[in-house]
């Protein structure tokens, strides 16, 4: 998860690379939206998601205080229906320098769990057949 801004866009990315990378399904979302419609959802299958979900918080070194507050708040409520929830913090002056910060370590940590996992990173065979199954009409 991310917030508005460059945690959006670093969560929208580091969601792909877990499913191109690690082969595994991911899903993103943003604060504030978040908090309007998904955070509901862990309520109800708290048994599941406790043991196979685990949330990544992408925070920007230079968010708000109301957004500070509202991941803290966000992370009190989802943590016991999660696997786990980590952290990773953004550094740098500028805005484009704590993206890359931010996509630089997810990138990595997707890749790595797709070793993991006994993965090959590389190549992504299921979209080659879909394109090849396409083409052939």
């Amino acid at each position: 998860y991310g917030a508005h801004g460059v945690g959006a866009v670093a969560a929208q990315r580091f969601k792909t690379d877990l499913n191109e990378y690690a082969k595994t399904p991911a899903f993103y979302n943003y604060l504030p939206e978040l908090d309007h419609n998904e955070i509901a959802g862990y309520a109800g299958l708290s048994d599941l998601t406790s043991s196979a979900f685990h949330g990544v918080m992408l925070r920007d070194s230079g968010e708000h205080d109301r957004v500070s507050l509202r991941f803290d708040v966000t992370r009190k409520l989802i943590e016991p229906s999660l696997a786990g929830v980590a952290e990773v913090r953004s550094e740098g002056r500028s805005s484009v320098a704590r993206l890359l910060s931010l996509v630089l370590i997810t990138q990595l940590a997707a890749i790595y769990l797709g070793v993991a996992y006994g993965n090959d990173p590389g190549p992504v065979e299921v979209i080659d057949e879909l394109k090849a199954e396409l083409k052939a009409g």
